[in-house]
């Protein structure tokens, strides 16, 4: 047989999210509780002693499983690929699993209708109940072969009294009225003292409420989103699994110890939900109602099937079988992995016996029609048990190694941090001894320094004494110099009498002298300024004689002029005389050279009444440089007084 080590982990693990309005009773699962962020499967402590195999079935897949209170071990097959022999069996301690309540009852010839009444078609799920002091077997039969249809006669809940094995009641359901013709009907959870059972449906996603004493059935939650397949979910079969197009909704079911909730969780989804039992057996209630109260417990870390509440811790485990384990949630809302192991493929449902070990089947279904494409030669189904009691241990112990490893990992940092530390002390007293070091040099340095400036104070000092003997020497000499002048002082006061006299006269003469160097300027002024006037008229009347020159030019131009036009007219005139008999059209010529002739005299004219202008110029010049001579030979005549 296929054994693999078992990693019992003890792990913070999933967010839990929710509200309880209610407060958990001691085996409840409270809804708030810790809301750790996620979960890891780290290798964990080799536990394979622990895990206990009591059967192993190469053929068909172990479902259910139940375990009364004297430990007699039931588990069912249901039909998958092929028709299982027994339906449901008692396990034996050989690993045998005989055919109960009989082999008349495991016997069905595999047509809808009669037969099947009175025959197991397709066990699915197993339940105990103690009433009155007697225990029950309640036998789930889905009706639904192959996972093909749901058949006439098929679907049923067998009621066994395990006292003496008998079938002490038979709950036969209406395929067409109470369920859909596709339904799968996953799990069982019978409440003794309300006379009721609840019933999952994991193709059609709902739960259904059977009255035991009515016999009557009523659907609830049929395709709410806590009880179809989760949104966004694929199912991944084991840790390392491929990905399966399994799309099934709600599975496992279980009741509170006071059968207040109902816990639920779908088979494709990752969320524990719950509700009130109280609404469900309302009649009353409606679809709205009974959907209002409904109560998310928050994530679960894995696509779950089977359910079961340990009633005196209140941990409620769960078969994680996208991670080949078991987990617990805590009382408090925390998730663990109880217990992983390589034969729990598939792991589906779970029992807790007195003995205190925990029961669970591997089905390893995903490798069987009609979870997958064909059925595989290597899919094998467990029987196991497991010791809560040493699982416990082993959770402490491996918490207690994480928490020494945690510790071990801070203590490691903490000497890392504080070697760290002694290291930056370390460099930080070099920087601090390299800093000293460049203060001693500059201390010696500035020592250095002030040896140097108190020699260089005394030398200075010994300079202003050399320097004061020598002012104090010269300060007497002055003092006998001051008296020598002052004796010459009183010799010189006569002098002084004589020099203020003749500076008296001095002052005198230089007035005077000031006065004609006044005057002096004055005819400087005048002088300049008929100089100016001079070289001005000089001008004017150099212009003038270009003037006249020009005007002189002109007027001979013009008699020229005159004459050549007077001589041109004339010959004109003789010719114009000589042609007038010829050609009397020469006329308007003579006119011409007649008007040309009159416009000559004109400027003639003009250039003798410029000649005129221009000796009138020439004889004012004359007049006003015969004035500006006259006016500078009286400039240069000096005047005093």
């Amino acid at each position: 047989m296929n054994k693999m080590s078992i990693l019992v982990l003890s792990l913070a693990g999933l967010g839990v999210t929710g509200c309880s309005t209610t407060a958990p009773h001691s085996d409840e699962v409270s809804a708030a509780g810790d809301q750790p962020a996620g979960i890891t499967f780290p290798a964990g402590t080799d536990l394979n002693q622990l895990v206990v195999e009591l059967a192993q079935f190469d053929d068909h897949s172990p479902s259910g499983i139940a375990v009364s209170s004297t430990g007699r071990v039931f588990v069912t097959f249901p039909w998958l690929d092929r028709q299982p022999s027994p339906a449901l069996g008692e396990l034996q301690p050989t690993g045998e699993a005989v055919a109960y309540p009989s082999a008349i009852w495991n016997q069905w010839d595999a047509k809808p209708g009669p037969s099947a009444l009175r025959a197991i078609v397709s066990a699915q799920a197993l339940t105990t109940t103690i009433e009155n002091g007697n225990e029950f077997l309640w036998v789930l039969d889905s009706g639904n072969p192959r996972q093909r249809g749901v058949i006439v006669a098929g679907p049923k809940l067998f009621k066994i009294d395990l006292s003496d094995d008998s079938v002490a009641q038979i709950f036969y359901f209406d395929h067409q009225r109470d369920f859909s013709a596709d339904s799968v009907l996953s799990d069982v959870r019978v409440d003794a003292e309300q006379g009721v059972a609840y019933l999952s449906d994991s193709q059609r996603g709902g739960i259904y409420v059977v009255d035991l004493k009515q016999r009557q059935t009523r659907a609830v939650l049929v395709g709410h989103e806590s009880t179809r397949p989760e949104s966004g979910v694929t199912l991944h079969t084991g840790p390392e699994g491929e990905r399966s197009n399994v799309r099934l909704g709600v599975a496992g079911l279980e009741l509170s110890a006071d059968g207040d909730y109902l816990y639920y969780h779908a088979v494709v989804g990752r969320t524990l939900y719950r509700v009130p039992t109280a609404v469900l057996l309302d009649d009353q209630a409606g679809e709205v109602a009974v959907s209002e109260a409904v109560e998310n417990l928050g994530t679960t870390g894995s696509a779950m099937d089977g359910l079961k509440f340990n009633h005196a811790t209140g941990d409620l485990y769960m078969t994680a079988l996208e991670h080949n384990a078991v987990y617990v949630r805590r009382a408090s809302g925390k998730m663990e992995s109880l217990v992983a192991d390589g034969r729990l493929r598939w792991p589906d449902s779970l029992a807790l016996a007195n003995d205190g070990y925990l029961y669970l089947t591997a089905s390893a279904k995903h490798l069987k029609r009609p979870y997958a494409n064909r059925s595989s030669k290597d899919a094998s189904g467990y029987v196991l048990k497991v010791s809560l009691e040493y699982l416990e241990l082993a959770a402490v112990a491996a918490r207690e190694a994480e928490e020494a490893q945690q510790a071990y990992e801070a203590s490691k940092a903490l000497a890392e941090e504080a070697n760290q530390r002694v290291e930056a002390a370390r460099q930080t007293a070099e920087a601090e001894a390299k800093v000293a070091e460049s203060a001693l040099r500059e201390v010696s340095a500035a020592a250095e320094q002030v040896t140097k400036r108190q020699f260089e104070v005394a030398q200075a000092e010994q300079a202003a004494a050399d320097q004061l003997k020598v002012e104090e020497a010269a300060a007497m000499q002055a003092q006998q110099d001051a008296q020598a002048a002052a004796d010459e002082a009183v010799t010189s006061e006569a002098v002084a009498h004589e020099a203020e006299e003749a500076a008296r006269l001095a002052r005198i003469k230089a007035e005077e002298a000031h006065r004609a160097l006044l005057k002096a300027q004055e005819a400087s002024q005048t002088a300049e300024q008929s100089l100016a006037e001079a070289e001005a008229a000089e001008q004017a009347l150099e212009a003038a004689v270009a003037q006249a020159e020009t005007a002189q030019a002109m007027a001979l131009e013009a008699r020229e002029s005159a004459d050549r036009l007077q001589d041109a007219a004339e010959a004109y005139q003789a010719r114009a005389q000589v042609a007038a008999d010829a050609w009397t059209t020469e006329q308007g010529y003579a006119q011409e050279f007649a008007a040309a002739a009159e416009r000559a005299e004109r400027l003639a004219d003009i250039a003798a009444r410029s000649l005129e202008q221009a000796q009138l110029a020439e004889v004012r010049r004359s007049e006003e440089s015969d004035n500006a001579g006259e006016r500078l030979e009286l400039a240069d005549v000096p005047t005093a007084e």
